[in-house]
């Protein structure tokens, strides 16, 4: 079960680092203004505005480490297994969650580059969505780890006669 998630993982973020790769060229091959003026921001930060492309950077990272950790030679060592999915987590909260919905907002419709700082109104809602997110998921868990352990055909369901 766990060498399945492994790959699924894997393979989610390979089509992910895929789906960047092609974003990149569809802007710069394609002549769109406005998607290379932000995909520029998210990975280079121009103008000294350098506040999203370090974290952009960190999720390139961490998410090529965790696909890494993924492959067979390495889920072997059971001290690194729980690293490949803790580093592909936080690559896509840092790509999704934090780089992109910010950095999709740059330049704004004028033109500028600003800089921008969460203020603790939407770190809070954003700590609300994570506790109902793990609420959901803590729910949803306990109905398949349920039913799995009801299954008579599961290893879970057996029992010694």
């Amino acid at each position: 079960m766990q060498v399945i998630l492994a790959k699924t993982a894997c393979i989610a973020m390979i089509i992910g680092l895929i789906l960047y790769v092609l974003q990149f060229v569809v802007a710069f091959s394609g002549h769109m203004p406005d998607h290379q003026e932000s995909l520029a921001n998210l990975f280079f930060a121009p103008e000294g505005h350098s506040g999203i492309a370090p974290f952009m950077w960190a999720a390139v990272v961490f998410s090529l480490v965790g696909i890494a950790l993924g492959l067979p030679a390495f889920r072997r060592e059971a001290k690194i297994v729980p690293l490949a999915p803790v580093l592909l987590i936080a690559a896509c909260w840092l790509d999704k969650g934090l780089a992109s919905s910010l950095g999709e907002f740059m330049p704004n419709s004028f033109g500028w580059i600003s800089d921008y700082v969460v203020p603790f109104n939407e770190i809070a809602v954003i700590c609300g969505v994570y506790a109902i997110g793990l609420l959901m998921m803590s729910l949803l868990y306990k109905v398949v780890f349920s039913v799995v352990k009801a299954s008579p055909e599961s290893p879970a369901g057996q029992t010694k006669e």
